[in-house]
């Protein structure tokens, strides 16, 4: 669908702590590794594909219009390999930066007609700590809340083009335009169980070229559960619902055709924390589409990452 793949920072659980900290037992220990910096390897995948029927086809999102002498199988694939950077500024400050590296093409009865790739825009996402509650050896339940907001970057590619003509901006590798995000993250913690939200709303800008994505809403809520093996080793399973929503696309003011809509997904991952390394991986299936006029049907996603924890002198 073009509703776009939002920044999903509601993974935030890929960090690992071997031991506790002063630090952390004053305050809040609900991940393996609280109030550490961290670099994140990502890898996502997304598609969506349709059978198109022979005959003639008006303008459609990602199909091209005119007539089809034959059944013809149609398949969008977006690839992101990005960075992800964590630094906490404060003991309630953290700053998130986020490089993407897309890989974006179209195909018709598997053969590719579009392709696009290279750097995609960049991002930076800032969370204040609003509440941690008191660590405490007879408090079994821990909560904290945050709150921010971010920018988007046009550092992207948005005006590509194959053999003169031009690329549908969903497989542009940038938008044109900056936009921007506020964000906020609620975790609770009982023993070993725990849950996960967050709540994403992007506020997107228009380009020089008068195209404007919609605004968009993502949400997931997780539970989790920490099971420790042996002193360095932490496993934990989750699982959740993910859903996200958008209005229509704009051009020169007008809503553009077959753009948006809303689509919710099972979302199922298990983590893996080893010393200062984490090894997370996510599926997700969708459940419930109600895309606006015609659009591909979302397939199947998922996401692995690799995450290196390093000191900092709030984990100390």
């Amino acid at each position: 669908m073009r509703t776009k793949w939002f920044l999903f920072v509601g993974l935030i659980l890929f960090s690992f702590k071997s031991q506790a900290c002063d630090l952390c037992s004053m305050y809040l220990t609900i991940n393996p590794n609280d109030y550490k910096h961290s670099l994140q390897l990502n890898y996502r995948y997304r598609s969506a594909e349709a059978l198109i029927k022979q005959g003639f086809l008006s303008a459609q999102a990602h199909v091209a219009e005119g007539y089809y002498p034959y059944d013809t199988y149609v398949k969008e694939q977006f690839q992101t390999i990005d960075l992800w950077g964590k630094f906490y500024l404060t003991q309630k400050l953290q700053l998130m930066v986020n490089l993407p590296y897309h890989i974006n093409e179209y195909s018709e009865n598997d053969t590719i007609t579009q392709s696009t790739q290279g750097i995609g825009d960049i991002s930076a996402l800032a969370l204040y700590q609003v509440y941690n509650s008191m660590y405490d050896a007879n408090n079994n339940f821990r909560q904290r809340f945050n709150v921010g907001g971010g920018i988007k970057l046009p550092t992207g590619s948005y005006k590509e083009f194959i053999d003169d003509e031009f690329i549908d901006e969903d497989y542009q590798l940038g938008t044109g335009s900056i936009d921007f995000m506020i964000n906020a993250q609620y975790l609770a913690k009982y023993k070993r169980v725990g849950l996960s939200t967050n709540l994403l709303y992007k506020i997107n800008g228009e380009n020089n070229m008068g195209y404007a994505f919609s605004n968009g809403l993502s949400a997931d809520i997780k539970l989790f559960y920490q099971q420790p093996i042996g002193s360095k080793t932490v496993f934990m399973p989750e699982v959740g619902i993910y859903h996200e929503q958008a209005e229509r696309d704009i051009q020169n003011r007008t809503t553009v055709p077959n753009t948006g809509g809303k689509v919710s997904y099972i979302n199922t991952g298990v983590r893996l924390f080893y010393n200062n390394l984490a090894l997370a991986a996510n599926y997700f299936v969708p459940v419930s589409e109600a895309l606006n006029d015609f659009q591909l049907a979302n397939n199947d996603r998922f996401i692995v990452s690799l995450t290196w924890s390093f000191s900092s002198k709030f984990a100390e």
